[in-house]
């Protein structure tokens, strides 16, 4: 049985594998770049589902942070969302410095309406 002879389908498998791996080798380096260049990058798919990467160059704490926030429902008529901040810091301290909460808000006639910050129903 041949693995790597010419038209196997784990051959094909086995170059995209390099492939994407390559690509994705390639483009740390433009990613870095903008996040240098711009201080932030950030992807914002809803006004509830985004992610953010920022750099911190204060002058006693220096590191990268990121933020995610994500919407669930914990119930029908009750829409939480999630905020996750973490940070990995080379200066200053970084201790207990990750976090996350909960903004929740009721659903009105198809709007949603802020209700409350509090502490979350599921485990993240």
């Amino acid at each position: 049985m041949r693995l790597f002879g010419e038209g196997t389908h784990f051959r094909r498998l086995a170059i995209l594998a390099v492939f994407v791996i390559w690509v994705v080798i390639i483009s740390l380096p433009v990613l870095g770049l903008l996040l240098a260049m711009n201080g932030e990058l950030a992807l914002t798919i809803s006004e509830h589902n985004e992610y953010r990467v920022w750099l911190l160059m204060d002058d006693e704490e220096r590191g990268i942070g990121w933020s995610s926030k994500n919407m669930f429902s914990d119930n029908l008529n009750n829409n939480c969302v999630i905020n996750r901040v973490n940070f990995i810091l080379w200066e200053g301290d970084s201790e207990n410095v990750n976090t996350f909460y909960c903004e929740c808000y009721s659903g009105n006639n198809g709007e949603l309406e802020y209700t409350s910050a509090q502490a979350c129903s599921i485990n993240y």
